[in-house]
């Protein structure tokens, strides 16, 4: 189309410049009615031309941008994916840290039972100690009187000792004649039977001494009563006065 039309305007053009002095003022008209028209034309094929660029340009941008979505669109289903791995791993590691929530709770617990447990078994150990400490002091107490009184008997046990080891001493020595003439009333008693009866309240004296290092058990036992045998001999022995 472009061909006839610039063949066109050459053949107006020489035209023009031939029959330029017959020309009338009707086909003047004409003539600058087709110049127009031709730079009309001229100006819109380069209006079409550019169009027709910018046609293509845009095509290749629209192309661009459609591999540009076409990527995107694939980045976002792979942001996607990873987004749904990282959920699945985040929601495990929310169950895991929840079961640890769960354990380190049932330990808090344990623990807590384990201490109030402690916490009774101190108070336990405290007031036995206090009862062993009051037993303690108690007994050091009981001791202090127990060695007191052991004194105490330790003294009177000397006395009573010191005194029939005395008595028997001089009933050892007290002889045959030393009664007559003393004017006792033992001479019916033969020696042998005084002798018996020295030596039996000489092992009953030895034997009641008080010792704090036997059992109780194995204490001797002093008799409480005095048979009628003793106490005629003691009735006809009668302790000598010192001269």
């Amino acid at each position: 189309m472009k061909r006839p039309l610039l063949f066109l305007f050459l053949t107006f053009a020489l035209s023009a410049s031939v029959f330029a002095q017959d020309i009338s003022p009707a086909e003047q008209r004409l003539r600058d009615t087709l110049r127009n028209t031709m730079l009309q034309l001229r100006t819109a094929q380069t209006e079409r031309a550019n169009l027709q660029a910018d046609k293509i340009q845009n095509e290749a941008k629209i192309q661009q941008l459609e591999s540009q979505v076409e990527g995107l669109n694939k980045k976002i289903v792979s942001l996607n994916k990873d987004a749904a791995a990282e959920q699945e791993v985040a929601k495990k590691n929310i169950d895991g840290l929840q079961v640890k929530s769960d354990a380190q709770e049932k330990q808090i617990a344990q623990l807590k039972e384990a201490l109030e447990k402690w916490k009774a078994g101190y108070a336990e150990a405290v007031k036995i100690a206090k009862e062993r400490e009051a037993l303690r002091a108690k007994a050091v107490s009981k001791g202090v009187l127990a060695e007191r009184k052991l004194a105490e008997r330790e003294r009177q046990n000397l006395e009573l000792y010191e005194t029939g080891s005395e008595v028997l001493e001089r009933l050892q020595n007290f002889g045959l004649g030393t009664a007559l003439t003393a004017r006792e009333p033992f001479v019916g008693v033969t020696r042998v039977k005084l002798q018996n009866l020295v030596q039996d309240y000489g092992d009953r004296l030895r034997d009641s001494k008080y010792n704090p290092f036997l059992d109780e058990a194995a204490k001797p036992t002093v008799p409480t009563e005095i048979t009628e045998e003793e106490k005629k001999n003691a009735a006809a022995v009668q302790v000598p006065q010192k001269p």
